[in-house]
């Protein structure tokens, strides 16, 4: 089951978040001392925190939420080669072991951690994995995407919003995740066009070894982090199809 996080704490962590949905934070550590403290410290940085003691618990979390970063210990993990199995293509990776022979590449994670860890500096090192990119000298002479209120950059993690909603602002710079940045740029070269959940897949992981479940998860987040900022619906379900971003012409602040 998920650890309960109190209520205010959880509001809290969302509040601090900037513009949108806060990053989540997937935790799988048995220990309860670390367990909590990693959780405390996520929640003070902005980041929402998913404290569970197992895997089989995180893969039943798993089939609701899809979380930008999981960190598992690895000292309650029986087989190292199977860790991330059941943890689906997008969300970065992070291990803690206490053993210093562990290497990021042979356990497949994006970042590996000796233990014992300082929680505050895991977090810290968290935040670093999941800033945005910076784009490379050649992305950055593709010109962005004006769609939906949204000026959309191809080369980097971010967007700029164009007309106001709740929470945006005319002129307003947003970063998004690489993954929905990924799907949104997707979605927007394919519109006013329908794209099947199958063509994302593809567009944003490039192979099948993807759920269509966590495509539908990954629409769903980067939908909640858009409509506060432009006051709408901008990603549109296509019953038994896929999806839809809309295409309504932006106009200049």
């Amino acid at each position: 089951m998920v650890l309960p996080l109190s209520i205010e704490s959880s509001r809290r962590g969302r509040r601090t978040a900037a513009h949108g949905l806060a990053n989540t934070v997937l935790l799988v550590v048995a220990e309860p001392t670390l367990r909590e403290l990693l959780a405390a410290d996520l929640l003070r940085a902005g980041m929402q925190p998913l404290p569970v003691v197992d895997a089989a618990h995180a893969q039943r979390l798993l089939e609701h939420v899809m979380p930008d970063a999981v960190v598992v210990d690895l000292d309650d993990v029986a087989d190292v080669q199977g860790a991330w199995d059941w943890v689906p293509r997008g969300p970065k990776r992070v291990l803690l072991s206490r053993d210093p022979n562990c290497r990021r590449s042979d356990c497949g994670a994006d970042l590996c951690l000796l233990k014992p860890v300082q929680p505050r500096a895991l977090v810290l090192d968290i935040a670093r994995l999941l800033r945005p990119v910076r784009p490379t000298t050649g992305s950055r002479s593709r010109p962005p995407l004006l769609l939906g209120g949204l000026e959309i950059d191809r080369g980097t993690p971010s967007i700029r919003v164009l007309q106001a909603g709740v929470q945006g602002a005319a002129g307003l710079q947003v970063d998004l995740p690489e993954t929905e940045h990924r799907l949104l740029v997707a979605l927007a070269e394919a519109s006013p066009r329908n794209v099947t959940r199958e063509h994302l897949r593809l567009a944003v992981w490039g192979d099948d070894s993807v759920s269509l479940r966590s495509v539908d998860q990954y629409v769903r987040r980067l939908r909640a982090r858009l409509e506060p900022l432009v006051g709408r619906e901008l990603v549109h379900t296509v019953r038994s199809f896929g999806y839809r971003l809309e295409s309504a012409p932006a106009s200049g602040p």
